[in-house]
């Protein structure tokens, strides 16, 4: 049976609140306020409203909840290559400021420094959120 893409990005969004299950509910809610606040900050650097339907925004709320939820954890990745973050600087500008908002926000509320590859991570879906 193919599915619709939208459709398996709903699918997974339940698999990503399944796995949520062994958090806390406060732990839950900080985690919600905290992508909440990272919309927030999209929106007002880029001055515009996010399209809630699009499979972009479906696939960065679920990788925002993934990202909560390793900060809350404590759970750093690090696997990318340190050019690409490089690259990204030059050709997503502004997207990668944004990300750098972001990691200013994550650092001032949660004291967590964000690694090269989750600011390379965020630089991407940023740019396909606000470019759908």
């Amino acid at each position: 049976m193919e599915l619709p893409e939208d459709e398996a990005g709903f699918i997974a969004l339940h698999f990503v609140n399944a796995l949520m299950d062994d958090i806390s509910m406060e732990k839950t809610t900080d985690m919600t306020k905290m992508i909440q606040n990272i919309l927030n900050i999209i929106k007002y650097h880029f001055n515009l409203e996010l399209d809630e339907y699009s499979i972009h925004y479906e696939r960065f709320i679920t990788h925002l909840k993934f990202f909560a939820q390793r900060i809350f954890m404590g759970v750093t990745i690090e696997d990318q290559d340190d050019q690409f973050l490089e690259v990204l600087k030059t050709k997503y500008r502004k997207e990668y400021e944004c990300t750098l908002k972001i990691k200013e926000y994550i650092h001032s509320e949660f004291n967590w420094a964000l690694s090269e590859d989750e600011m390379v991570y965020l630089t991407i879906h940023i740019n396909r959120v606000t470019n759908s």
